[in-house]
Parts: C-alpha cells; sequence; structure tokens
C-alpha cells in the first residue's frame, strides 16, 4: 500500500511517461510499479543482487579467484 501511494504520489506532482524502473525486487515496489507506471518496464538493480548473492555464499567461500568474478560478473550483465 505505501509504495502504491508513493508512485501516485510522484505521479501526481508531475512525474510522467516513466519508462525504467529500478529497485531491489521488494515485491510491494514491483506490485505498485505495475498498478501505477503502466507500461513501465522493471529492473532489478545489480548492486542489490550482487549483495543478495554474496549474501547467501559462506563466508569461507568469498576469497573467489578473478576468473570466477568475471564469469559471474558477465552473466549478471546478461540478466
Amino acid at each position: 500500500m505505501f509504495w502504491t501511494q508513493f508512485l501516485r504520489h510522484l505521479r501526481e506532482r508531475g512525474l510522467d511517461d516513466v519508462r525504467l524502473v529500478l529497485g531491489d525486487h521488494h515485491s510491494g515496489l514491483v506490485k505498485a510499479i505495475r498498478k501505477v507506471m503502466i507500461g513501465a518496464a522493471y529492473q532489478r538493480c545489480r548492486v542489490h543482487f550482487l549483495r543478495n548473492v554474496f549474501g547467501v555464499i559462506p563466508k569461507d567461500a568469498t576469497e573467489m579467484d578473478d576468473w570466477s568474478l568475471s564469469l559471474l560478473a558477465g552473466c549478471i550483465h546478461r540478466l
């Protein structure tokens, strides 16, 4: 409900012709975008995505070699 009201308030203040919204994949925000910003595409923020990915990798496994990091970055770039 909060996100819907927030986005409606932005529309009332003159925000128009929104084509892309970036966010952290918050379910309420995604639903509100579909409801209020009709026709706008949604894309998950890469920073938040990476934080989520590294948040589930065990701490002792976070020292990845350059090849692994390059592979991960390439996969994320294609999303």
